[in-house]
């Protein structure tokens, strides 16, 4: 099943140029994907009915064009199989009125079970609620995130209470903003993203950023404690 709406957007979502910033799209993405939970009987108060929780493991989002303020944009997203049983993936598109796609994107979860605080096996018949599709907007695998050992940007902050979501850790799309603090003017925008989650930050956390350059490439690595709990890579 193939899910579609058309994007809510706010003038507080678009920079000065009027393009749309790059945490506001995951913020589209992620509300789309909210509602469609919601058709296949598996929200987020569905899910924790049944002691369970979604947890978002990695981004991996590319950009055909920036959404701007003129553009009248839609969202599809629909859910693919999981393979193997402990992760599953969700594919989504963002489009114009006129069916030109702007940006893919695919979204990989894990399901946690609440009560015994890991990362359980997805049920095949939860999946089938969501009619999963078999199409996929990437053809590749990407390989194993890491982060590179010498750095040339370094950051310090504090997680704040506005950072964190109605799961008591930090949102997904603050990570991305923890991450922007070391990125150049001009980075506003991208063409290809990825964000990999690792372990999660709470408020009050010390959070060290370190990032460097590599070919057009911005890597920054997200530390809490001296352990990686999030890493984003930028082009």
């Amino acid at each position: 099943m193939i899910y579609r709406e058309k994007a809510a957007v706010r003038i507080d979502d678009f920079d000065s140029l009027g393009r749309l910033k790059p945490a506001a799209l995951l913020k589209l993405f992620e509300n789309a994907a909210g509602r469609h939970s919601e058709l296949a009987m598996d929200s987020i108060s569905d899910a924790r009915a049944e002691g369970v929780a979604w947890i978002l493991t990695e981004w991996r989002v590319e950009a055909l064009r920036t959404p701007t303020l003129k553009d009248e944009l839609y969202i599809e997203t629909w859910a693919t199989a999981p393979a193997p049983v402990t992760r599953t993936k969700r594919e989504l598109l963002v489009k114009t009125a006129d069916n030109e796609e702007l940006v893919r994107a695919e979204a990989q979860f894990a399901l946690y079970d609440l009560g015994k605080k890991r990362v359980t096996a997805i049920d095949a018949e939860l999946i089938s609620r969501y009619q999963p599709e078999d199409k996929y907007l990437f053809s590749d695998e990407l390989p194993r995130f890491s982060m590179p050992d010498e750095y040339n940007a370094e950051a310090t902050l504090t997680v704040r209470r506005s950072d964190v979501d109605y799961n008591g850790h930090v949102h997904n799309t603050a990570y991305l903003d923890f991450a922007a603090e070391l990125l150049p003017q001009g980075m506003e925008t991208f063409r290809r993203l990825r964000i990999v989650y690792r372990r999660q930050l709470m408020r009050g956390d010390e959070v060290t950023l370190r990032g460097c350059e590599q070919d057009g490439v911005w890597r920054v690595g997200i530390y809490c404690g001296g352990k990686l709990s999030a890493g984003v890579e930028m082009e």
